[in-house]
């Protein structure tokens, strides 16, 4: 963690009541200690592009059914999108995992093509399972 860190949590309007309790608290993560500020409200945007750091699909563990798996969901939601994922230097794609009961392999997708409802769907719905942990969070 840096100066610059920032705590950011995304919730429906009816819950930032509930956010601006924390402000001036005290918060320990790990082992730093932070004193959270005023809370700062940013509405989501509509854009083009939008991506998320690891999405996970259980029991697609392999780039190729992933993605399909992920356009899958993608059209249950009606959304549009050309999806893509988030590859090394060399052109592979980026495999990831997250541990929480068991270990749970997942990917990072970038949407491109978006329009404006899509890109709002897609930040408010995210894609896969594991959303609380972060995964399947567009930005």
């Amino acid at each position: 963690m840096t100066d610059r860190s920032k705590l950011l949590i995304r919730l429906p309007s009816e819950k930032v009541p509930f956010v601006y309790s924390f402000g001036g608290k005290s918060l320990t993560i790990g082992k730093h200690k932070i004193r959270l500020g005023i809370p700062e409200m940013n509405f989501l945007q509509p854009k083009s592009q939008l991506r998320s750091h690891i999405v996970v699909i259980r029991r697609y563990e392999l780039p190729d059914t992933f993605l399909k798996a992920a356009q899958r969901q993608l059209e249950q939601l009606n959304i549009q999108a050309d999806i893509k994922l988030i590859t090394t230097k060399e052109g592979t794609p980026k495999r990831k995992t997250i541990k929480v009961k068991q270990t749970l392999v997942g990917f990072g997708v970038e949407a491109n093509n978006l329009s404006e409802a899509d890109s709002i769907i897609l930040q408010e719905k995210g894609l896969g399972g594991k959303q609380k942990m972060g995964c399947g969070v567009f930005v």
